[in-house]
C-alpha cells in the first residue's frame, strides 16, 4: 500500500493543500486519513451510481442535481489524482506505472474539462502537470490536421499513450487563458 495511516495521516497535495470529507449524512468536514478518503470516496460513488434516483434505469429523465452530483464525485477523484502525483509519484514512477497513471489521469482530465466537471481551480495542485498534457494535446492535434491535410493518417505515435482528444475544445483552450490570466 502507498498510503497508510502512518505516510498519509490527512488527505492531501503537498504540505499545504488538505481535503476535508463532508457528505448527506456527515455535514460538518471531517479530517482523515488519505486511506480512509479513499475508501469512503469508493463507498459514496458506489452509492451514488446505484441510486436509481440519480440515475434512472426505466426511462424517467435525469433529475435536476445530475450534473452537480457527478462533479462533485468527479472533483474527489481528482482529489485521489492529486494526493497520488504529488505524495507518492517517486513510488508510482519507480515501480514502472508512469504511463499508466498519466494515461488514466489524461482521459479523466479531458473528461472533466470537455464537460466543465471540475473547476479549475479545483485542479490547481497539478496545473503545471494539467498544462504539459494540454500542451502536448495540442501539439499532437497539429501533427494530424497536418497529416490529415496529406492524405496519412496521423503520426505513427498515434497510439494508447496519447491523450483523448476532445471534439469541443472551448473548455481547454479556456483553461489555459484563464491561467495566464491569472499570472
Amino acid at each position: 500500500d502507498l498510503c497508510t495511516l502512518e505516510c498519509c495521516p490527512r488527505m492531501s497535495a503537498g504540505k499545504h493543500i488538505h481535503y476535508s470529507w463532508a457528505d448527506e449524512h456527515n455535514p460538518e468536514p471531517q479530517q482523515m486519513a488519505a486511506c480512509d478518503y479513499m475508501r469512503m470516496l469508493v463507498a459514496y460513488a458506489e452509492d451514488k451510481l446505484h441510486d436509481p434516483a440519480l440515475i434512472p434505469v426505466d426511462g424517467k429523465p435525469f433529475p435536476r442535481t445530475f450534473q452537480s452530483t457527478m462533479g462533485m464525485l468527479l472533483k474527489r477523484f481528482f482529489r485521489v489524482y492529486a494526493h497520488a502525483y504529488v505524495n507518492h509519484f517517486d513510488t508510482i514512477k519507480s515501480h514502472g506505472a508512469e504511463a499508466h497513471m498519466n494515461f488514466g489521469f489524461k482521459h479523466f482530465l479531458f473528461f472533466v474539462l470537455e464537460f466543465d466537471l471540475v473547476s479549475r481551480s479545483d485542479m490547481g495542485p497539478l496545473d503545471d502537470l494539467i498544462q504539459k498534457f494540454l500542451s502536448q494535446a495540442d501539439e499532437w492535434d497539429s501533427t494530424k490536421v497536418e497529416a490529415d491535410a496529406y492524405g496519412t493518417a496521423g503520426p505513427e505515435e498515434a497510439n494508447v499513450h496519447n491523450p483523448p482528444t476532445p471534439t469541443h475544445r472551448r473548455h481547454i483552450h479556456g483553461y489555459g487563458a484563464e491561467r495566464m490570466r491569472r499570472a
